[in-house]
């Protein structure tokens, strides 16, 4: 939905797109569940007798953050602002329902990415911000595991030159691993 990575560049990271990789562009709520239930529809046809054998998948949908409401649509093509009075948020919490309860038993897997928003007082002071920051509290309880990224500057210690990225990873939620914990990686630009 971000529109942000195509295809030639995956392909010079490394991407192989022959092997199984399909990417479909969207933009509102509707259309990606109609395009993951077209997917998981096929699936289940194709391996229902022994899903728990079937290929595996992954699902990345990046980024939440992007998919709009089709009256939101609607309106961006008419030329019009309306507040969607939350619906977004609702509509996203639904689809993620959807999809969590349609893999159930399959294997599948899926990953999200979205924005997160500048915490407030009274949630830094709760333990509920990490680094400063919160996620839309209707996608929390879809996910077995999420983390905050942040991107730091990687500087030479020598020359201060900035040589590439240092991502900081925090744990917001885990059922796998030690809770809050954090780590940082780093990411030069020459070598990846």
């Amino acid at each position: 939905s971000e529109n942000a990575l195509d295809e030639d560049y995956l392909t010079k990271v490394g991407v192989d797109y022959s092997n199984g990789i399909l990417r479909k562009r969207v933009v509102k709520i509707t259309d990606t569940w109609s395009l993951l239930r077209a997917f998981l529809d096929g699936y289940v046809a194709d391996y229902g007798d022994d899903l728990a054998n079937a290929p595996k998948v992954h699902i990345t949908i990046d980024s939440l953050g992007f998919l709009v409401t089709d009256s939101d649509y609607d309106n961006a093509n008419d030329g019009t602002y309306k507040a969607d009075q939350g619906a977004t948020k609702k509509m996203i919490k639904d689809l993620l329902k959807k999809l969590t309860h349609a893999i159930a038993g399959m294997n599948i897997t899926y990953l999200c990415t979205d924005q997160v928003y500048q915490a407030r007082s009274e949630q830094i002071m709760a333990g509920t911000a990490i680094n400063g920051a919160v996620l839309n509290e209707q996608v929390k309880s879809a996910f077995h595991q999420i983390a905050y990224l942040s991107r730091l500057k990687l500087k030479d210690d020598k020359t201060k030159e900035i040589t590439g990225i240092r991502l900081k990873i925090a744990a917001a939620k885990t059922r796998y691993t030690r809770p809050f914990g954090q780590i940082e990686l780093e990411v030069p630009y020459e070598t990846g």
